[in-house]
């Protein structure tokens, strides 16, 4: 490609150039057009002389052959404030071969100055590359790559991440919130599942699946499905479920009402396999859809011609729409091949070893949602938790929701003034203690409300017992709380509560809605979302 020179400018780069002295001038490297360098005759040597603050990355990238690769990152990252931006500003990201860099250029990069919205549109960009937990530092930058992941065409984008990296995201944040009354939890003999009432395409369902710490829902024997089916109809037959079918809907599936499973022939046309273990889906399988229309997976392709049914979907009622049993092409509770852009509800089967809850939010942003928990009243003693459940306080004054939780972080005033507000508005002695100084901790972490456990305790009007003199400074209780039975009271209590940060006491029982509201003891308080009333 000819390249209009500026004035003064020199194509290539010159030979026999002295680094040393030239590096202490900027005009050097502003008379050479970048973009007539071949990079791939530059010496070993001479590219560690180059000073890379000094290149014009905007001429650069216009060199067939450039590199990303030959930046030196740490260099780069080195420099003052206003030059390492111009030099992450330059770079042509959406160019980039993401698959070139380096593992050591890939640590040294500095993911908050990348431009997101360019490095999507590389065909080797992976969110498994970027630091998320670098990134979070940054929320301005991290909000512009939700934002990013929230669109439609990031669906390919996710569905090729770790389930790591979208838990270290977080699922409500490139899903949007799932509440709890979108979220239906059942069991069965098979196994423990929860439907999720979130319209989705299979490869953004299959993301907030993993993302949660589970995957979409895999049947591996006939027995399995039928005890699935059982759990799965008990659900939808309610009547505050079954009026919402229709936004489970697939045109191309009879128009009748479906969820995702785990399943796809995506790699190789008619060999059916799970998702997670790549086990063979037999097409002799019973529970493939079957009637006096014709036999399931047919890779039905509609008007516009188009026949890419390569992904796999259990139905909630006869298809195609209103037909009876055996008379059309399946029966309600078979398997049929759809369409992924198909906007389905999913059902996520949780994994050995996986705890209810995920609050991997934007960092003091966190939204609420409950995955699989079922909050019910707690009235026997705190039994023996795995504390690997995904929560992270890392301080109090910017609650991170994004791994483990660490309530060593808290300092021993914040221990103080939990104990302080647990003294006045908790039934002593009981486990609704450690309800009252999660939630005050949900509060920290929440974009609601203070970032510090004494800037919410403090509040005007929140807490009676702190504004009526109620509560005291119980050095005991503060103990209580900081003991290794305390922790893990408080991280069970988090649990359960998955986010929420209102609480209101006995007078006010009447009100309690029994399976919205978990309490932890008959004496204590019940628990709600802030937006309830």
């Amino acid at each position: 490609m000819a390249s209009l020179h500026k004035r003064n400018q020199v194509p290539g780069l010159p030979e026999n150039v002295n680094w040393e002295r030239v590096n202490t001038r900027n005009a050097f490297y502003k008379r050479i057009d970048w973009s007539t360098v071949d990079f791939n005759k530059i010496s070993r040597e001479t590219m560690q002389s180059i000073d890379w603050l000094m290149v014009n990355y905007e001429e650069a990238v216009l060199s067939e052959s450039f590199d990303h690769s030959y930046v030196d990152w740490i260099e780069v990252n080195a420099a003052k404030k206003k030059l390492k931006k111009k030099v992450y500003k330059g770079i042509d990201w959406k160019k980039l071969d993401y698959h070139e860099l380096s593992n050591e250029s890939l640590d040294a990069i500095d993911w908050s100055l990348v431009d997101y919205k360019e490095a999507c549109m590389s065909a080797t960009f992976s969110l498994d590359v970027v630091d998320i937990k670098e990134l979070k530092e940054n929320v301005k930058v991290f909000t512009k790559l939700v934002k990013l992941l929230r669109k439609e065409e990031a669906d390919a984008l996710l569905v090729e991440a770790s389930s790591a990296t979208l838990r270290s995201i977080g699922h409500n944040n490139y899903s949007g919130k799932i509440s709890t009354k979108a979220i239906k939890a059942f069991s069965a003999d098979s196994g423990d599942y929860s439907l999720i009432i979130r319209p989705s395409s299979f490869n953004r369902a299959s993301a907030i699946a993993r993302g949660m710490g589970g995957k979409l829902v895999e049947l591996q024997t006939d027995y399995e499905a039928s005890q699935f089916v059982d759990g799965l109809t008990g659900i939808t037959k309610k009547r505050s479920v079954a009026r919402r079918l229709s936004k489970t809907m697939a045109a191309d599936g009879g128009r009748s009402s479906y969820v995702w499973l785990g399943g796809s022939d995506e790699e190789t046309e008619g060999h059916w396999q799970w998702s997670s273990t790549g086990e063979t889906i037999a097409a002799t399988r019973s529970e493939w859809g079957s009637g006096k229309l014709g036999a399931e997976p047919d890779n039905y392709s509609m008007d516009d011609g188009v026949t890419t049914q390569n992904y796999l979907a259990i139905a909630l009622e006869n298809w195609p729409k209103g037909t009876a049993d055996g008379q059309g092409y399946g029966d309600a509770g078979q398997w049929n091949d759809l369409r992924g852009s198909n906007k389905l509800w999913f059902v996520i089967e949780k994994l050995d070893g996986i705890q209810g809850g995920d609050y991997s939010e934007v960092r003091g942003k966190t939204e609420e949602t409950l995955p699989d928990s079922k909050p019910t009243p707690e009235t026997s003693p705190v039994s023996t938790i795995d504390t690997h459940i995904n929560i992270d306080l890392a301080s109090t004054s910017q609650a991170i929701f994004n791994g483990n939780i660490d309530l060593s972080k808290l300092t021993d005033q914040d221990w103080k003034d939990l104990g302080y507000v647990v003294s006045g508005e908790a039934s002593r002695g009981t486990n609704d203690e450690y309800g009252v100084a999660a939630s005050v901790l949900n509060r920290v972490a929440s974009m609601h409300f203070p970032d510090t456990v004494s800037g919410v305790i403090n509040a005007k009007g929140q807490y009676a017992a702190i504004s009526d003199g109620g509560a005291s400074h119980e050095p005991e209780l503060v103990s209580k709380l900081k003991s290794d039975t305390g922790r893990a009271g408080i991280i069970e209590a988090l649990e359960i509560l998955a986010g929420r940060t209102g609480f209101k006491g006995q007078a006010q029982l009447a009100n309690r809605v029994a399976d919205e509201d978990p309490m932890f003891h008959d004496s204590g308080n019940f628990f709600h979302y802030s937006w309830q009333t």
